[in-house]
């Protein structure tokens, strides 16, 4: 039996020493990875596009078809900070749901830009719902109900 397994028994669940993890639900671990590794290649994206390699980009309705343009680099520094954002929130830190709000607030305020905003500047441009904010409007209201216990629990787990 391992010490994790141990420790299962005998600490009640709302121990400061229950990891930080466990208060994610399962889509949201889905998400930090899927984000953690596209945050990842958005950095080798970025160094291919300086080398003259072309990329196709799309994010919350921001689509570039060049890595080194105003939307390409914006929508790579986004991915970058999702990225910052799932690797926070899977090592536990400190910072991770701060973070977190800063990351769904943009976003939600990008998607509706683009929903609503960008047909003043593009009249011909028809309405197009963003499912984007589907999923960016729970993840906002999860790490709201979730902020409280995560400053209570230590982001010191045991060390293994």
């Amino acid at each position: 039996m391992d010490a994790e397994n141990l420790l299962d028994d005998v600490l009640p669940e709302n121990s400061p020493l229950v990891r930080r993890r466990a208060l994610l639900p399962w889509w949201m671990k889905v998400f930090a990875w899927i984000f953690i590794v596209t945050g990842a290649l958005s950095i080798p994206v970025f160094i291919a596009g300086l080398m003259g390699f072309n990329a196709e980009l799309s994010l919350y309705g921001l689509e570039s078809y060049s890595s080194i343009s105003f939307t390409g680099i914006l929508t790579l520094t986004l991915f970058f900070i999702k990225g910052l954002v799932g690797y926070g929130l899977w090592a536990e830190k400190d910072w991770a749901i701060n973070m977190g709000y800063a990351d769904a607030i943009i976003g939600i305020f990008i998607c509706l830009f683009i929903m609503l905003g960008l047909r003043y500047f593009h009249p011909d441009s028809g309405f197009t719902f963003r499912l984007e904010l589907l999923l960016l409007v729970p993840y906002l209201i999860k790490l709201r109900q979730l902020h409280p216990e995560w400053d209570k629990r230590s982001s010191t787990f045991i060390k293994r």
